[in-house]
């Protein structure tokens, strides 16, 4: 697992600090990000439709539905949409996702 490689990826994606990315996703771990990223995969276009849409307006709600997938990744995705956007935060885990793993 390269968490510092997959937060260099992640911060140059979008345009954060780099410390304060590998703070979070070391916090988080890579099995929990990959959890992540394999649930966001499975969505219908519609459930995406949604999520985006909780993100921005109801995180309340956004919050009760990512403790599903377990308080920590629940906590830590919603910490990192302090800095980004829900959109782009999902782009920026996907397209580093391969890094994770090297």
């Amino acid at each position: 697992m390269s968490v510092d490689a997959f937060a260099e990826c992640y911060a140059g994606y979008v345009e954060v600090t780099v410390d304060s990315v590998i703070n979070d996703l070391r916090t988080a771990g890579a099995e929990n990000i990959q959890r992540f990223i394999d649930w966001w995969e499975s969505l219908s276009p519609k459930s995406i439709t949604l999520m985006q849409t909780l993100a921005a307006s109801a995180t309340a709600v956004l919050a009760v539905i990512l403790t599903k997938l377990g308080a920590y990744i629940s906590v830590f995705i919603l910490a990192l949409l302090a800095g980004a956007s829900w959109a782009l935060l999902v782009r920026a885990l996907v397209h580093c996702q391969p890094v994770l793993w090297t």
